[in-house]
């Protein structure tokens, strides 16, 4: 991504611009779902992670969460929907009070053993550690999992 200024719900990024949510509570932003490799379907199945070639001048919407990796789930949990189509980046940037920055990344990876789990399941939202502290960005991923 290009250097972007925090707390501006549209963002410019090498791919084209995304448009997150801010929080009315203290005014941090989430970018949810953003995209950092082609959907890998169909040939790109069982390969090595390719490109994403951007969604050009169209504003894509990263207010809500994509879908997980397939796994089995917890038919108690309607929290979370699964497809194959599932590398994407979620970003929780720090309220406007905290300045611009530069700030720390905090990056992370969640468990399950290469077979379950989603950097965007409730108990891993980033929305509080951002806002916390002088200030963090963090990025949650979602990545396949099992077979795939």
């Amino acid at each position: 991504m290009s250097k972007v200024s925090i707390n501006n719900t549209i963002i410019e990024t090498d791919k084209g611009p995304i448009k997150g949510s801010v929080s009315q509570v203290d005014g941090s932003c989430e970018y949810l779902g953003i995209p950092f490799a082609a959907p890998p379907t169909g040939n790109l199945r069982f390969r090595k992670p390719v490109e994403h070639s951007g969604w050009g001048p169209t504003v894509l919407n990263c207010s809500k969460h994509r879908a997980a990796s397939l796994q089995p789930s917890d038919p108690n949990d309607n929290t979370l929907t699964y497809n194959e189509d599932c590398l994407h980046l979620n970003i929780w940037t720090p309220p406007a009070s905290k300045g611009n920055g530069p700030f720390p990344i905090f990056f992370w990876i969640h468990g399950g053993g290469w077979l379950t789990g989603s950097g965007s399941e409730p108990m891993y939202d980033g929305k509080r550690l951002a806002s916390e502290g002088d200030g963090t960005i963090i990025v949650s991923i979602n990545y396949r999992l099992g077979a795939l």
